[in-house]
């Protein structure tokens, strides 16, 4: 199925969303460590000018604001992958990265194409308010089923956490996979210990993944 990036003029706006999205997660958790040294796709301080964002490659989500400070949101997604970013505007012409989500369109057996997340990047005063959750949730929604990745950091552990827990008040349900055994459990955030789903040490359980889905 390929991605259709018109698929924004037929549900509701990311602002918007946002907004009462917001209200139900609140700020669950702050990111810490060590999140910037993987793959530097999004380009993350890089800057952007208003006619590379204009080009007919970017989808504009809306503007919404972050700590004070608004934020551009746009997609690029195409095919089988698929980048979401936010842009600080610093002038009339310019805008500088400050977070990115990169997904892949992959087969999970029994639920067919899903997007796979593959990299969450912020720089530092952009780690705080949820914004990743809310975008999670925006995907599923709109979009398809999201499938994490197989490594998770502590701020993907609490981002996974707090949508469990909230998932019922977007009509959504985190369900938790055995990809050997193929066993599910619906996870409400506490019902199953953290080491079943992440492992005990390095957040790595490759055969445990969490997805996010319509109920």
């Amino acid at each position: 199925m390929k991605y259709d990036p018109n698929f924004v003029k037929d549900s509701l706006g990311f602002d918007e969303f946002y907004a009462t999205a917001l209200e139900i997660l609140g700020m669950p958790y702050h990111w810490d460590g060590e999140y910037d040294k993987g793959s530097r796709s999004f380009g993350l301080a890089d800057i952007m000018s208003n006619t590379q964002l204009n080009h007919n490659r970017y989808v504009y989500l809306g503007t919404l604001e972050s700590n004070g400070t608004p934020l551009k949101l746009y997609t690029d997604g195409y095919g089988y992958s698929m980048g979401i970013m936010a842009y600080i505007p610093v002038d009339e012409k310019y805008n500088h990265t400050v977070f990115g989500i990169a997904l892949r369109r992959s087969v999970l057996p029994a639920y067919g194409e899903v997007w796979t997340v593959t990299n969450v990047q912020a720089v530092p005063n952009f780690r705080l308010g949820g914004l990743a959750s809310i975008l999670y949730a925006f995907i599923a929604q709109n979009m398809g089923i999201v499938l994490s990745d197989a490594y998770q950091y502590d701020g993907a552990v609490a981002l996974w956490k707090s949508l469990a827990k909230h998932s019922s008040e977007f009509d959504l349900k985190v369900i938790l996979i055995n990809t050997e055994t193929k066993e599910e459990k619906e996870y409400d955030g506490t019902n199953i210990p953290d080491d079943v789903i992440w492992g005990k040490d390095e957040k790595n359980h490759p055969n445990m993944r969490l997805i996010l889905m319509k109920k």
